[in-house]
């Protein structure tokens, strides 16, 4: 080769490279939306089959305010026992009939169901009537709903734009009135506090909840520590909040009386 290049070239050739054709970038990006788009739309299904499964135990359980069980789980667990209790009337029987039947049952040598067994029947019983009315239950308020179009990704995207620039001009104005000095307008107040609790407590909450939140100006730390002590002492049963009301009481005694003796 060195002698003579040109009949090396000639005898055996000359190796030539050639990039590989490159993929196609908008089929790249068009994949990773749909992918997206497929994801958000089943993460969002999932948000909501989590609280609906939740929903569905407290109502099947019966579970009290106290005892846990949200203001949903209450009102379908009495919808589907009132749906019970009207299938049973069309078909002639009642609840006395039923506890005769028992009754008689019993007198015959059979042993008579306890009150445990009883209410695993009724649960039973009303379970596939709960789930039946949660499915019926699109949103349950705080973002948890059912899958639409608007929740792929690719919609909102669209959206993002006009939510950034919205809040950039409201903190630009919130900014603006604290340095003027200004109190707080009703509107700030809600920002402020729904920011405070969370957007799923603030949304998920009736009017009346919303009224005290305010009233309470939670955006000042102690005041919004006090607000979740007293969330967890409603969750809790009458008895324990009996039990808590008195040892906050004797707490503060023995407050007063080391202020005194200082």
């Amino acid at each position: 080769m060195r002698d003579r290049p040109d009949e090396y070239f000639y005898k055996y050739g000359s190796v030539l490279y050639q990039y590989a054709p490159k993929t196609d970038t908008l089929f790249v990006i068009l994949i990773l939306l749909i992918a997206g788009s497929i994801f958000t739309w089943f993460a969002q299904k999932n948000r909501w089959q989590r609280i609906a499964d939740r929903v569905v135990k407290d109502a099947v359980e019966g579970l009290k305010a106290g005892e846990g069980g949200s203001t949903e789980s209450i009102e379908l667990r009495d919808r589907a026992e009132a749906i019970v209790n009207q299938r049973k009337e069309e078909l002639g029987l009642d609840a006395a009939g039923v506890n005769g039947a028992f009754d008689s049952s019993s007198k015959k040598g059979k042993k008579k169901m306890t009150k445990k067994e009883t209410k695993f029947f009724e649960n039973a019983e009303l379970k596939p009537i709960i789930e039946e009315l949660v499915h019926d239950m699109k949103d349950f308020g705080a973002g948890f709903h059912q899958p639409t179009w608007r929740d792929i990704l690719v919609v909102r995207m669209v959206q993002w734009p006009l939510i950034l620039s919205q809040e950039v001009v409201w903190q630009m104005k919130y900014y603006g009135r604290r340095l003027a000095r200004a109190e707080l307008n009703d509107k700030e107040k809600e920002v402020l506090t729904s920011r405070a609790v969370g957007p799923v407590a603030w949304e998920s909450a009736s009017e009346a909840s919303r009224e005290e939140m305010l009233s309470m100006e939670l955006w000042i730390m102690d005041n919004l520590e006090q607000w979740c002590e007293l969330q967890e002492v409603r969750q809790l049963s009458s008895k324990e909040q009996k039990m808590y009301r008195l040892q906050k009481k004797k707490l503060a005694k023995k407050g007063n009386k080391g202020d005194k003796s200082e």
